[in-house]
């Protein structure tokens, strides 16, 4: 890849331009936050941004939503795709809720729109409050059109995980029309979800990784979902056990080989490929860079569209190192093996990693996190890298936070990111990313080009 001239901009602003908050959206009822004091530093042009709080019924100043995860797709297959972000509103009485959102690009006025907006925060049982950590789009019933699957936490003295389906209407109108829960006698976390034909039968199934009481017991539990008549059905359970402390189980992606997908797991200091089939599942594959998995936690996992190069990203050693590596698939006996990797000072410099991504061709990788030292203390960063014949080299960095006068409190997150062919004029694919500008869910389009 040919990378052009380093181009930085530095800007140091009061957001007071109405340009910049052309896609702000005020709760109802609310009074005007404070107006937070930004700092950037670019090295890839930032294309636009939206800006939403989900407030259900809620019509009081006390509002927050913040976004968890995204992902894309043409959910009524007029050619034009949308972008579903979720994350958790935190709306007074009655507490936590998921919330979903739904949006266009309008590419004549580089302007993220929003579509239609869901919040639940109950449970058919009732009594629970819900965080959305994950999402993924797909024709999990089979009748043609995407559904939006949602999975994250609900708690109700102790923590369960939960699966829930919206459907889009194609108007203003997102509709939850299945949900369950689950837990196996302790906490449950829900980190991530995958959507494939896992098991060759034709139909979509959803994966979900979990972790049982992940501060003591530390189970890593992988089940198999199938959706029909409205109704998530469990086909399969797997559980990941190590008696030395902790498994942390955070991300999985679908690795689209045949004669069925695998799914890639980062398990703790191990990257695990397993065969899914039903109740059967089985581990096939296990690359782990560090036997001491106490200081070992890959945290995130992308998988290219040829199935063939993966990216995980965490925090690895000791002392920690916030680490992204580069893994390649053998295709002919599905064996894991490192490529290269990457490693940054954890103190001062990169905190942690919150999300990887690979574009569809493999060729970009896009990492999102946190960092101390660069522009100001706990910055947002966005780095990308391409693949050299020595393997990862990152060629851009983008730097964001914003924080309220007089306080030095972040108020910005990232957490998710994800390539998407968006705008018709660009060569490559673009980046967006999903996190907090407070006390909105906001997300953000950027090139992946300098």
């Amino acid at each position: 890849m040919n990378i052009p001239p380093r181009r930085v901009a530095i800007v140091a602003a009061l957001l007071v331009s109405a340009v910049i908050l052309v896609a702000f959206s005020l709760p109802r009822g609310s009074v005007n936050p404070p107006k937070p004091i930004v700092y950037e530093s670019y090295e890839t042009d930032l294309l636009a941004t939206g800006r939403h709080a989900v407030c259900g019924n809620n019509v009081s100043s006390n509002c927050q939503t913040i976004g968890y995860d995204l992902d894309v797709g043409d959910l009524d297959a007029d050619g034009t795709v949308e972008f579903v972000a979720v994350g958790e509103s935190l709306v007074g009485s009655p507490g936590v809720g998921q919330a979903v959102t739904l949006w266009h690009y309008a590419e004549a006025s580089a302007e993220f729109r929003l579509v239609a907006e869901g919040w639940n925060n109950t449970a058919p049982e009732g009594g629970y409050s819900f965080e959305a950590y994950a999402v993924a789009l797909g024709d999990v019933d089979g009748d043609g059109a995407l559904e939006i699957v949602v999975g994250g936490r609900g708690t109700r003295g102790g923590d369960v995980a939960y699966l829930s389906v919206w459907r889009w209407d194609g108007a203003a109108n997102l509709t939850r029309e299945a949900h369950t829960t689950w837990s196996f006698g302790i906490e449950t976390y829900l980190k991530d979800i995958a959507i494939s034909d896992f098991d060759a039968d034709g139909e979509p199934e959803v994966l979900a990784i979990s972790v049982v009481d992940p501060f003591q017991v530390g189970i890593g539990e992988v089940t198999l979902w199938n959706y029909s008549a409205g109704m998530l059905r469990r086909e399969g359970r797997f559980t990941i056990e190590d008696t030395q402390g902790p498994v942390h189980l955070y991300g999985v992606a679908a690795v689209p080989v045949a004669p069925a997908p695998r799914a890639l797991v980062a398990a703790g200091g191990a990257l695990l490929l397993l065969n899914v089939t039903g109740a059967a599942m089985q581990v096939v594959a296990d690359e782990t860079s560090d036997t001491n998995e106490s200081f070992t936690t890959l945290s995130r996992v992308a998988v290219s569209g040829d199935g063939f190069r993966a990216l995980a990203g965490g925090t690895e050693g000791d002392p920690p190192l916030i680490t992204v590596r580069e893994v390649l698939l053998n295709a002919t006996d599905l064996s894991l093996g490192n490529r290269s990797q990457l490693a940054f000072a954890s103190s001062p410099g990169w905190d942690r990693i919150t999300g990887v991504a690979l574009s569809g061709d493999g060729q970009i990788a896009a990492v999102t996190g946190l960092a101390s030292n660069l522009t100001v203390d706990h910055t947002v960063v966005l780095q990308l890298m391409s693949f050299g014949p020595s393997g990862l080299s990152p060629y851009a960095l983008n730097e964001f936070v914003t924080t309220l006068p007089g306080s030095t409190e972040v108020r910005t997150l990232v957490n998710g990111v994800v390539f998407a062919e968006v705008s018709s004029a660009r060569s490559g694919p673009e980046v967006l990313t999903v996190g907090r500008f407070w006390p909105q869910l906001e997300i953000r389009l950027w090139s992946s080009t300098r």
